[in-house]
């Protein structure tokens, strides 16, 4: 993806379009009862990323379970393109069109003793064009490795190589090609430059940021408050497994994402 190192961060926003993706009352409780998410309420339009900052532990990672369809919520209602889609498998989940970029890249994002043209495919394997009658097509999957291993850079560039051997910068690059490559209208990504050095975190900035421009909505997870603020147009607040505001990018700053993070109060 050559092209989008020339996409400015700094780029006027688009203006916001329709909303395509609806959380809804969203509970998630404990056998106990103890509650991990509490009546979680957002949207997001096309053409938007809504960041979602929150301290570790405030609810973060349950929210990513169910959304991705790990883990059944208690209550409430999930929506894409009004179709329902609370409590769906995750398989059920990406055949809705929405990309998954897990926080934790080696054990939900990668397979890691799969070759690297093996996971490109991770998710698709089953279906045309890479399966047929029950086998799998070794040139359509071995056509594909190279083209995205050319289209994100990924190194080293062999698709036999065994994804295991890779930096995490370049599994990272994996998962990425892998999810965007099958044209998501909605992408959640949680903790997407955890590990990666500066120019991997720009690449996947500048990335994100070209899917938004592209029509895309995007929920960024992250718990480093610098990216949130740098790619989202709205920031909601997750304390205690609540959404406890939510602000425009030109609303919110480092300090008073800080206080309502930390003490629920704003400035």
């Amino acid at each position: 993806m050559a092209d989008i190192e020339w996409i400015p961060l700094t780029e006027e926003k688009p203006s916001a379009e329709e909303v395509i993706f609806r959380v809804e009352n969203l509970s998630l409780f404990t056998p106990e009862r103890f509650p991990l998410l509490k009546n979680l309420s957002f949207s997001i339009r096309r053409r938007e990323i809504l960041g979602l900052a929150g301290v570790a532990g405030s609810g973060q990672k349950e929210l990513l379970e169910v959304l991705s369809g790990l883990r059944p919520c208690t209550s409430g209602k999930v929506w894409y393109h009004n179709r329902e889609l609370t409590n769906l498998s995750p398989e059920e989940v990406r055949e809705q069109g929405i990309a998954i970029i897990p926080d934790e890249r080696q054990i939900l994002g990668l397979i890691l003793d799969f070759k690297l043209k093996e996971n490109l495919i991770l998710g698709q394997h089953h279906r045309s064009p890479y399966c047929r009658y029950f086998s799998l097509n070794h040139r359509r999957i071995g056509t594909n490795a190279q083209r995205l291993i050319e289209e994100f850079n990924i190194q080293p560039s062999n698709p036999e190589l065994e994804t295991a051997a890779l930096s995490g910068g370049n599994q990272q690059r994996v998962i990425l090609a892998r999810e965007l490559s099958q044209n998501p209208g909605l992408i959640i990504a949680s903790e997407p430059t955890r590990g990666l050095d500066l120019a991997g975190r720009r690449f996947v900035h500048l990335l994100l940021y070209s899917q938004r421009n592209n029509g895309k909505a995007i929920l960024l997870m992250s718990s480093q408050l610098e990216e949130v603020l740098e790619l989202s147009d709205r920031i909601a607040v997750l304390k205690g497994g609540e959404i406890i505001s939510i602000l425009s990018a030109q609303e919110a700053d480092i300090d008073r994402l800080g206080m309502l993070m930390i003490t629920g109060r704003n400035l």
